[in-house]
């Protein structure tokens, strides 16, 4: 998916020290909005966002054109914040943990093909999710073109949503959660974006540079299709516990490389692609879409 083009380099400017005195200059600026927002008797945060908006107003400007060698385009502008915000959330999981991925689409231009960004997990979890990746994001254009022209299609979508989500019992939504659960976290593991669970055969998972330990000795390997509701729970929370993990095979320390926070946030309820999963092949489930197959 064509979702993370790098931005040009910006020029380097001439003096070293430049962003150092360019810096000190905003600080001041800090300095003046601050004295303002006394002034104003308003809250400093709150003046400071509106400042920002401000300037967003002069960044995304479709007249406005920058003298420096930089991005000079609306979109490349565009590109440079979604990366920025990209960074943003994979900095919000160093500090706190949070798994997150951010899509964006220009409903516009019907070959634009998105923005992906985010944590890993959360990457990976969109490209593998079934109707995600690529053609996940021509659909969400598709569906923000409809819904620009009324609310009649939003609400239709909304109760044709609730119609098929209600006819997925309790232990198929947690098979299908298992399913996603063990694939996000074998991807994100062993970095292999397209990688798929053996769940038979874990031993063929050395394909990935991984070893799946901590499965418990009285459920025996096999898909998820097989097991009881009982065993999809214990597998299920033995992976939320990280009794379960992965291990890179050239790590032989016994370091937990479990991504421990790649909890999914919101399954598709109606994908039942691991009742055709066996270790990992797919028949139909996942045709046309990248990065689904081992």
């Amino acid at each position: 998916m064509s979702l993370e083009t790098e931005m040009p380099a910006r020029s380097v400017a001439e003096d070293p020290l430049y962003l150092e005195r360019l810096d000190m200059f905003l600080e001041k600026s800090l300095s003046d909005i601050r004295d303002f927002a006394q002034r104003e008797r308003r809250d400093f945060e709150q003046v400071r966002i509106d400042v920002a908006n401000w300037h967003s107003r002069y960044l995304f400007h479709p007249d406005r054109t920058a003298p420096s060698a930089g991005a000079t385009t609306v979109n490349a502008r565009v590109h440079d914040v979604l990366k920025t915000a990209s960074q943003l959330l994979e900095s919000l999981f160093e500090v706190a943990g949070r798994q997150s991925f951010l899509l964006v689409i220009n409903p516009t231009d019907d070959k634009d093909n998105g923005f992906l960004g985010g944590t890993i997990a959360g990457r990976e979890y969109w490209r593998g999710l079934r109707n995600g990746g690529e053609a996940g994001a021509r659909n969400f254009r598709e569906y923000c073109k409809k819904s620009s022209s009324g609310v009649g299609s939003s609400a239709q979508a909304s109760t044709h949503s609730e119609g098929t989500s209600s006819k997925q019992t309790p232990a198929i939504a947690m098979k299908n959660n298992l399913y996603v659960e063990m694939r996000t976290r074998l991807r994100v593991a062993s970095g292999v974006r397209n990688a798929e669970m053996k769940w038979t055969r874990p031993g063929k998972l050395s394909a990935y540079g991984v070893a799946l330990l901590g499965w418990p000795s009285e459920i025996e390997y096999k898909n998820p299709s097989k097991m009881s509701f009982q065993e999809t729970s214990t597998i299920m929370r033995l992976l939320q516990e990280n009794t379960i993990y992965f291990r890179l095979l050239q790590d032989h320390t016994g370091t937990n490389t479990s991504c421990s926070s790649a909890i999914v946030p919101s399954i598709d309820t109606n994908d039942v692609s691991w009742a055709c999963d066996v270790d990992g092949f797919h028949f139909g489930a996942h045709d046309g879409i990248p990065g689904n197959r081992a």
